[in-house]
């Protein structure tokens, strides 16, 4: 199931939320204001269903949406259009419902099913996230990185009212939030592949040293990384990378096995130039 944020603009992104759904062979919710755009329209543009809510402003959105994600456990994906307002939303839904998101990106130039990315003009960056299965991707995605939706009067959908709840209805725990302390599993490894030259060896342990975290040379001897994981120019096949328990991070100056599994992957030439800046 993908949900479109469809104020704001976002209806036209239900093109990309139908290609991204036939292709999953999943449905398509769009989320309005009662007093927002002809929900028979979503339909028409994409949407097998319409959710309209009575919101007062646009805060409230952050309980509706928020909600959603708690509940809705065949929600794979979230898509916002990219604008100061809708990401301000998107960042206090995940801040809320954290644990249940494993991707996010704002400013996206790319939404696939299995990927989502943007690039940086100014640096040559382009950043890649993979949603983790059972979990939900929050993405802001760019207007003029996707084609507007074809309006299909032959479409049929169906519209429903969806009511606006309290706060301490949806986050009660978050008025007073348990003290959760950090494990041994938090630790963050710096794993650096051994085609690294000595220079981007030596600024791994720095930043090591900088976020008191290890570092170390991957072999085939490493067979398990526990905890969050930055991977640094790690090429090797699939099958011979370690298991990662936690999140992961990997940074390469080419296209490598390793970005298919990363949360994130950023692919750059001037690796030496990124760790500089983190140090």
């Amino acid at each position: 199931m993908i949900v479109v944020f469809c104020e704001l603009g976002g209806e036209g992104l239900l093109g990309k939320a139908r290609e991204i759904a036939d292709s999953a062979g999943s449905k398509v919710l769009a989320l309005i204001s009662e007093e927002s755009v002809d929900a028979q329209r979503l339909i028409h543009l994409g949407a097998d269903e319409v959710l309209k809510s009575s919101v007062n402003e646009m805060s409230d959105w952050i309980e509706i949406i928020s909600d959603l994600i708690t509940n809705e456990s065949k929600l794979k994906m979230v898509l916002f259009p990219s604008n100061v307002i809708s990401n301000v939303i998107m960042g206090a839904v995940y801040s809320h419902v954290r644990s249940r998101i494993g991707c996010y990106l704002d400013q996206a130039g790319l939404v696939e099913g299995t990927a989502v990315a943007k690039s940086f003009d100014t640096t040559g960056f382009t950043l890649q996230k993979n949603p983790r299965e059972n979990t939900v991707c929050l993405v802001s995605l760019k207007f003029n990185s996707t084609p507007q939706p074809f309006e299909d009067t032959s479409r049929y959908g169906k519209t429903r009212e969806i009511p606006l709840k309290k706060a301490t209805d949806v986050f009660p725990i978050l008025l007073d939030p348990p003290e959760v302390p950090l494990s041994s599993s938090d630790e963050v490894t710096i794993l650096v592949g051994t085609s690294s030259d000595d220079h981007i060896t030596e600024l791994a342990q720095r930043i090591a040293d900088k976020f008191h975290s290890k570092m170390q040379k991957y072999t085939r001897a490493v067979e398990v990384v526990y905890g969050p994981c930055v991977a640094i120019e790690l090429n090797d096949k699939l099958r011979d990378l370690p298991e990662f328990k936690g999140d992961l991070f990997s940074l390469n100056t080419r296209k490598s096995p390793i970005n298919a599994i990363s949360d994130v992957a950023v692919i750059n030439s001037e690796i030496a130039t990124i760790l500089e800046r983190l140090i």
